[in-house]
């Protein structure tokens, strides 16, 4: 979210952890909503482009959650979904499982 108001972009975040998401508007200045996905009150079409990266994998509904998504998504909009790849090769030994 940082980042993306850095590069001029209208972004916002969403944290369900109170104190990651004020810690995050206190440290970086960026708008962060407080609640889970399935219970964020944000308006349909609101977003051009939603991005989880590593995300989903912690989501107990995913299939609810990507159907809340969609709803928040403008026509045309983008979804960038990443996960961890279980069949890697490459990942750190401490960080194979996260």
């Amino acid at each position: 979210v940082y980042m993306a108001s850095l590069a001029g972009f209208d972004a916002h975040g969403l944290e369900p952890h109170a104190g990651y998401s004020a810690w995050t508007r206190a440290t970086f200045g960026v708008d962060v909503t407080t609640a889970p996905l399935e219970r964020a009150e944000i308006p349909a079409g609101r977003y051009d482009v939603i991005s989880l990266n590593h995300v989903l994998e912690h989501l107990h509904y995913p299939l609810t959650s990507l159907g809340h998504l969609n709803r928040w998504l403008k026509v045309g909009g983008l979804l960038a979904v990443e996960v961890p790849d279980i069949e890697a090769t490459r990942h750190a030994p401490l960080n194979r499982f996260h």
